[in-house]
Formats: structure tokens, C-alpha cells, sequence
């Protein structure tokens, strides 16, 4: 069962009173230590502290908009929109951190990058504004 913030005097009509906290806690072993000083790609990360018990800030608000302490709309405007951490590349298909501008496998640029500064354009520009270059 789902709740909903009915509102009255107490709450000002929102429905809501008072706070609760969300929690994202990992405790970290040294297989997870190792992997972080070796092979650092925040979507495997993600997955490997997630297999080893981490639960997300949006598992647990969920959990506690099953257990009637806040509602899913409150949840989804806390925490915003999901985060990507990778992709997948537009010409080899495999999966990209979301950092990287060129794929490591087959070498195809994936973002429009200034031939002079090189930092990150966005497509529609026709100007780089870090530079000034065209």
C-alpha cells in the first residue's frame, strides 16, 4: 500500500511534518578497497557495493514510502532526476564511463569536443565558449 500526505492544520495543508532522513551507507571491505584503487568506473562500483549489501538513497526511500513515513512524490522531488554513470558507445556498442569523450575500444569520438581548447561542446554551438574558437 501506498501513502498519501492528506494535510491538515498541524502540517499546513502539505501533508508532511517534520523530517526524515534518507541513508546510503557501505561498509567497506578490502576486496571493495582493492577495487577501487585498481579499476575505477563508478557504474561498476555502484554494482559492486550494491552485490555487497549497499542499499541506495531511492531504496530506502522506498521503504519508507511502503512504511508510510513520506509519500513517492516526495521522494522523486528530493532526489531528483537518476544519475548516469555510463553509456554505451554509438559505434562499438560497448559500455562507457560517462567521463569518457572517446571510446577506448574502437577509438570513435562520442561527444563534439574544440579542436583548440579541447573541452566539451555541445552540439547546437557554434562557438566554443571556453575559447572563443570556431
Amino acid at each position: 500500500m501506498i501513502y498519501y500526505g492528506k494535510g491538515c492544520d498541524n502540517c499546513s495543508q502539505t501533508g508532511f511534518l517534520g523530517r526524515t532522513g534518507l541513508f546510503e551507507v557501505f561498509q567497506m571491505n578490502e576486496e571493495f578497497r582493492h577495487f577501487l584503487t585498481t579499476d575505477y568506473r563508478e557504474s561498476k562500483l555502484l554494482n559492486m557495493a550494491k552485490s555487497l549489501g549497499m542499499e541506495t538513497l531511492l531504496e530506502d526511500g522506498l521503504k519508507k514510502v511502503i512504511d508510510g513515513w513520506t509519500t513517492l512524490e516526495e521522494i522523486l522531488r528530493v532526489l531528483g532526476p537518476g544519475v548516469e554513470y555510463d553509456y554505451c558507445c554509438k559505434n562499438c556498442g560497448k559500455s562507457l564511463d560517462i567521463k569518457f569523450i572517446t571510446c577506448p575500444y574502437c577509438g570513435t569520438a562520442q561527444k563534439e569536443i574544440c579542436k583548440n581548447c579541447q573541452a566539451q561542446l555541445e552540439s547546437d554551438w557554434v562557438a566554443c565558449p571556453y575559447c572563443g574558437q570556431c
